[in-house]
């Protein structure tokens, strides 16, 4: 299953996996593998993630007794510091290395999966749009989901908000 967004020339990408146990050679065999992702928008990167693992419960049914794993290459992200950073606030947790390369493997349990739902590609155009500050008009045919609907795009628009936010420069010193 993959997922894309873009926004003003930045995107995302997910990729979630189901490799057939027989042929994986970790000792993660059954889990779902988030075989990429990438942001590079303004959405924080943790969100992303907890969406596209609800939406990956959406689309495959129940998880893996093993839940979901990651691997990362921290010689390959930004922050080489914190490897991993974003899926560890999305819940994930270190679970070891890989034999082979030594990339850290993360997992995430189906207990502490999110509740499945679609992947909400309107929703998620809003919500950039709202991070840019930009007017938009959405319509939602599925009722359940206006209530999600606005509460993503009031966060980006107080996200929007605190970051454009100019404080009191000069204070009292007039």
């Amino acid at each position: 299953m993959v997922l894309h967004a873009s926004v003003n020339g930045q995107g995302a990408v997910w990729g979630t996996s189901w490799p057939q146990e027989e042929f994986t050679k970790h000792e993660w065999a059954g889990a779902w593998i988030c075989s990429i992702f990438r942001n590079e928008t303004l959405v924080r990167a943790s969100s992303m993630i907890r969406d596209a693992v609800a939406a990956t419960r959406y689309h495959y049914g129940e998880p893996p007794e093993k839940g979901m794993v990651t691997f990362v290459d921290a010689t390959a992200v930004r922050d080489k510091s914190h490897p991993g950073h974003a899926f560890i606030i999305a819940g994930f947790r270190p679970v070891g290395k890989t034999k082979r390369r030594a990339y850290i493997a993360l997992q995430l349990l189906p207990g502490k999966m999110p509740a499945a739902r679609p992947a909400l590609g309107m929703q998620a155009s809003l919500e950039f749009a709202a991070l840019e500050g930009r007017r938009f008009i959405g319509i939602e045919k599925t009722d359940a989901y206006i209530p999600i609907a606005r509460a993503r795009i009031a966060h980006a628009e107080r996200e929007f908000a605190a970051a454009t936010a100019q404080g009191d420069l000069f204070g009292d010193a007039a």
